[in-house]
């Protein structure tokens, strides 16, 4: 999951499997929340969905609220053009 800011910044989030069924109802897409008792993580691995350098992560204990609209853009696309597709002139551990 990708997680956005008022500023328009990204952040993967993850949720323990064991966890998801606590959490999928509190996290729509285009909604605003607070997430308080969460921990940050290193964003390791291939194919990460943001370039941040951590991730947020969920526990059963984390906390998840609904809060007034926070200005937060609608759409966060990063785009790659076309060229610099069929150059390989792009992060290829991030996906585009």
């Amino acid at each position: 999951m990708v997680l956005m800011d008022e500023k328009g910044s990204k952040i993967s989030a993850t949720v323990k499997k064991s966890h998801a069924d606590k959490f999928s109802p509190l996290l729509l897409e285009n909604e605003y929340r607070i997430i308080t008792n969460s921990d940050v993580g290193q964003n390791t691995g291939s194919y990460k969905t943001t370039e941040h350098p951590y991730q947020i992560i969920f526990f059963f204990s984390t906390i998840v609220q609904s809060c007034e609209d926070l200005r937060i853009p609608r759409y966060g696309f990063s785009f790659v053009s076309y060229d610099d597709i069929m150059s390989n002139k792009f992060d290829d551990t991030t996906l585009i």
